[in-house]
């Protein structure tokens, strides 16, 4: 009856064995199961209660009853119970097993971590011990610990890709460049002419360059192109032995192109600021094949964006539109895409476009951008304004949406001419969420605020983006 889930019986059976003094804990341990079961847990609670009165050191007993008090929330009981099944059981895996889920689930990380200590002490150290230690320090922000455990894992287990990819990632954050490179020569075996390594490798020193952490002070931030570039020159025929790797293709589609100024191709871009080049480069990715029609896609809007940020608008617009009858995937590539084209002042493409991109993406707001755009070139700062802060005030917007406005909203206001009163939603700005074209318009009005630190946030953007704006 039980194994057929046939609880009605059951209960009836094994209450009537609850009567016999031979059968009365097994019976009671099952009634209590089946009232699990049925979700009668206050039920399910009195009879383990009557099971563990009668055998208080039977670990099976003690690990539902924690469970049943789980149920009810009783976090604090049920712990008791989870360390009480170790203790009695100190060799019985499952039993630590279940206590480290618990305290996860409780996120009682203090307690989690006293658990894989006993753990560690009766099973020495294993990668299901170690993940269990990570948890707990993710929970805590004890990057050190996490670090250190890796570090042991890696150690002992050094054949486990995995664990190199995340040291190495958290060397990166936490900018510990040499110990990044060290576990990238330890991950290849110290091969070096293998074309992967040469690729992290290159991957790593443009980091380095660039400051993983956009808030802290990079020793290159001052002269970074001198730098970017001995580091191009010293490294060009591993960029092209790359470049030409169709491995390094496949697998390079997938990942960097969303941060395409952390590949090889990104140092190629930033140091050749060449046409041919790029094109070069586009045809062979081409040659090679692109994976899937998306991933061709995202190539071209990264270019597009990333010549856009330079304010190339030329090359952004071809790059935008070889998606595909502008089939973007998603609606924030609108904007550097429409900006170009206002910027090269190609109003008959304009008018071919916007009814496209507003079939594309219909609930976007793109006829009120265009004509923001169009106040904008026009230096109608009034009716900017008014337009921007309209949009802003009646439409339900996306974040990358509100930036926009907000930022065009702002540039109403800034009279360059002479100098610009306070004005409060500017100051509070987000210097990450700016166009890069208005970082100019924006810089001269931090200036005559004297706003030291907003000037060397948009510097530092403006260094990031490869812009060059008159100091």
């Amino acid at each position: 009856m039980y194994q057929t889930s046939d609880w009605t019986n059951a209960l009836i059976e094994f209450k009537k064995l609850a009567e016999n003094p031979i059968s009365t804990e097994a019976a009671n341990f099952r009634l209590a199961t089946i009232h699990q079961k049925l979700g009668k847990i206050d039920q399910a609670l009195y009879y383990i209660d009557q099971a563990l009165r009668l055998n208080p050191t039977e670990d099976t007993y003690i690990i539902l009853k924690a469970q049943l008090l789980t149920v009810l929330f009783k976090y604090n009981e049920a712990e008791k119970y989870y360390f009480k099944a170790i203790e009695i059981n100190p060799k019985y895996w499952s039993r630590y097993k279940e206590a480290s889920e618990f305290f996860k689930q409780s996120h009682n990380s203090i307690d989690l971590l006293k658990v894989c200590r006993l753990w560690e002490k009766q099973f020495l150290f294993r990668p299901e011990i170690a993940k269990a230690y990570l948890w707990a320090y993710q929970d805590l922000k004890k990057t050190d610990s996490i670090t250190y455990t890796l570090e042991k894992l890696q150690a002992k287990y050094p054949n486990q890709p995995d664990y190199f990819k995340e040291l190495i990632s958290i060397y990166l954050s936490s900018n510990q460049f040499e110990k990044a490179e060290k576990m990238v020569l330890h991950k290849y075996k110290n091969d070096t002419a293998n074309i992967f390594y040469k690729n992290e490798i290159i991957q790593i020193k443009a980091i380095t360059l660039m400051g993983a952490n956009p808030k802290q002070e990079n020793q290159f931030n001052g002269k970074k192109s001198e730098v970017y570039l001995k580091l191009y020159t010293e490294n060009k025929y591993q960029i092209l032995q790359i470049l030409n790797s169709k491995l390094y293709f496949l697998r390079a589609f997938k990942e960097p192109w969303s941060e395409l100024q952390n590949s090889a191709i990104g140092i190629f871009f930033d140091c050749e600021q060449n046409t041919n080049l790029i094109d070069s480069i586009y045809l062979l990715a081409n040659n090679l094949g692109f994976p899937n029609y998306e991933i061709k896609r995202k190539l071209n809007e990264t270019l597009g964006r990333k010549f856009y940020s330079k304010s190339n608008y030329n090359l952004a617009i071809k790059y935008y539109e070889l998606t595909g009858e502008l089939k973007l995937s998603n609606e924030n590539e609108v904007m550097p895409y429409i900006f170009s084209l206002f910027a090269i002042q190609n109003k008959e493409k304009l008018s071919i476009v916007i009814p496209k991109l507003i079939e594309a993406f219909p609930f976007a707001p793109i006829n009120e951008l265009v004509n923001c755009y169009s106040l904008l070139f026009d230096n109608k700062k009034e009716e900017l304004n008014t337009s921007a802060t309209n949009v802003l005030r009646t439409r339900n917007l996306s974040n990358s949406w509100k930036n926009e406005f907000t930022c065009l909203m702002l540039l109403g206001n800034i009279n360059l001419n002479k100098p610009s009163k306070s004005i409060p939603q500017l100051d509070q700005i987000n210097i990450q969420n700016i166009n890069p074209p208005y970082l100019s318009s924006f810089l001269s009005y931090f200036r005559s605020q004297s706003n030291d630190l907003k000037i060397k946030e948009i510097l530092y953007l403006a260094q990031i983006l490869g812009q060059l704006i008159e100091i």
